[in-house]
């Protein structure tokens, strides 16, 4: 069976960006699920001086065959100031070092990016970054959600028809594509 599996890039314990993820895993079938959460990961900042001294950190001795693994990618990822969280851009930095361009971290698989934030934009501006971004780490993205005004739109552990039919056909292009694969 495939293997999709869940990023979440914020190192928040409340986060509404991982609830958000937990409900769209929630509505994924016909493939196994794994999930990785910056909560979990603990790196360095990256700079060459330090990669150059101690290497690449050990903790990417279990990550990497989570990456390798994978078939399909799901990160939900919270938007800081229009940008992605500090520490998830820093594991995207050990990734590129991890990795290679002849063999990138996402090695063109497909992924889904999602995001939610209180305010109306829902992390669209760091969606937009992510999908220029995450290319050059071998993602294929396949779709993109955001969902604005988190604390109106998620009532109750739910969103609206509208908002959830949005997701599931997210939701939909993410597993034909991994099922495809």
């Amino acid at each position: 069976m495939k293997t999709i599996l869940t990023i979440s890039a914020s190192n928040r314990a409340e986060s509404i960006n991982a609830e958000l993820l937990n409900y769209a895993v929630k509505h994924i079938s016909g493939v196994e699920i794994s999930a990785l959460s910056m909560q979990d990961v603990k790196l360095p900042f990256y700079n060459q001086d330090l990669e150059a001294s101690d290497g690449i950190p050990a903790q990417f001795e279990s990550i990497k065959p989570l990456l390798d693994s994978a078939d399909g990618y799901l990160i939900a990822c919270p938007e800081h100031n229009g940008l992605m969280p500090a520490e998830f851009k820093n594991f995207l930095d050990w990734l590129s070092r991890v990795y290679s361009s002849e063999k990138p971290a996402f090695g063109g698989k497909p992924m889904l990016l999602i995001s939610t934030s209180p305010g109306e934009n829902g992390g669209s501006t760091n969606l937009a970054t992510l999908a220029r971004l995450l290319p050059w780490q071998g993602a294929n993205i396949v779709a993109n959600y955001s969902l604005g005004s988190f604390y109106q739109t998620f009532q109750q552990g739910k969103l609206s028809e509208q908002e959830h039919a949005a997701l599931s056909n997210a939701i939909n292009n993410l597993t034909t594509a991994v099922n495809a694969g």
